[in-house]
Protein backbone atom coordinates (compact mmCIF):
# COMPACT_ATOMS: atom_id res chain seq x y z
CA UNK A 1 0.00 0.00 0.00
CA UNK A 2 2.79 2.40 -0.91
CA UNK A 3 0.45 4.70 -2.77
CA UNK A 4 -1.25 6.02 0.39
CA UNK A 5 -0.13 6.68 3.96
CA UNK A 6 -2.37 3.89 5.23
CA UNK A 7 -1.66 0.36 6.36
CA UNK A 8 -3.23 -2.47 4.37
CA UNK A 9 -5.75 -2.85 7.20
CA UNK A 10 -6.54 0.87 7.00
CA UNK A 11 -7.16 0.64 3.27
CA UNK A 12 -9.49 -2.35 3.74
CA UNK A 13 -11.39 -0.40 6.41
CA UNK A 14 -11.66 2.62 4.09
CA UNK A 15 -13.00 0.45 1.27
CA UNK A 16 -15.55 -1.12 3.61
CA UNK A 17 -16.76 2.05 5.36
CA UNK A 18 -16.52 4.89 2.81
CA UNK A 19 -19.68 4.87 0.71
CA UNK A 20 -17.90 7.11 -1.82
CA UNK A 21 -15.11 4.62 -2.47
CA UNK A 22 -15.27 3.52 -6.12
CA UNK A 23 -16.85 0.20 -6.91
CA UNK A 24 -14.51 -2.44 -8.32
CA UNK A 25 -14.97 -3.15 -12.01
CA UNK A 26 -14.30 -6.87 -11.59
CA UNK A 27 -12.88 -9.46 -9.24
CA UNK A 28 -10.12 -12.00 -9.75
CA UNK A 29 -8.78 -14.91 -7.72
CA UNK A 30 -12.19 -16.60 -7.56
CA UNK A 31 -13.86 -13.40 -6.35
CA UNK A 32 -11.38 -12.73 -3.53
CA UNK A 33 -9.50 -9.82 -5.10
CA UNK A 34 -11.37 -6.72 -6.30
CA UNK A 35 -9.96 -4.72 -9.21
CA UNK A 36 -10.56 -0.98 -9.75
CA UNK A 37 -9.97 1.34 -12.68
CA UNK A 38 -6.96 3.54 -11.99
CA UNK A 39 -8.94 6.56 -13.20
CA UNK A 40 -11.59 5.90 -10.52
CA UNK A 41 -8.92 5.63 -7.82
CA UNK A 42 -7.14 8.79 -9.02
CA UNK A 43 -10.42 10.72 -8.99
CA UNK A 44 -11.19 9.46 -5.48
CA UNK A 45 -7.77 10.35 -4.07
CA UNK A 46 -7.64 13.75 -5.79
CA UNK A 47 -10.44 14.88 -3.47
CA UNK A 48 -8.78 13.36 -0.37
CA UNK A 49 -5.20 14.61 0.14
CA UNK A 50 -4.97 12.87 3.53
CA UNK A 51 -4.69 9.56 1.68
CA UNK A 52 -1.24 10.34 0.33
CA UNK A 53 0.01 13.27 2.44
CA UNK A 54 1.17 12.47 5.99
CA UNK A 55 0.74 16.05 7.19
CA UNK A 56 -2.79 16.32 5.78
CA UNK A 57 -3.62 12.99 7.47
CA UNK A 58 -2.25 14.27 10.80
CA UNK A 59 -4.26 17.52 10.56
CA UNK A 60 -7.41 15.54 9.77
CA UNK A 61 -6.90 13.30 12.82
CA UNK A 62 -6.22 16.27 15.12
CA UNK A 63 -9.26 18.12 13.75
CA UNK A 64 -11.51 15.10 14.34
CA UNK A 65 -10.14 14.70 17.86
CA UNK A 66 -10.71 18.38 18.68
CA UNK A 67 -14.28 18.20 17.38
CA UNK A 68 -14.93 15.09 19.49
CA UNK A 69 -13.72 16.98 22.56
CA UNK A 70 -16.04 19.91 21.83
CA UNK A 71 -13.25 22.15 20.63
CA UNK A 72 -13.23 24.45 17.60
CA UNK A 73 -13.85 22.74 14.30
Amino acid sequence: MDRWVYTPQGVRKLIRLDKNFPQPVTEINKGKTPVWLISDIEDYERKRPWLWDDEAKRRRIVHAFMRSMGGPS
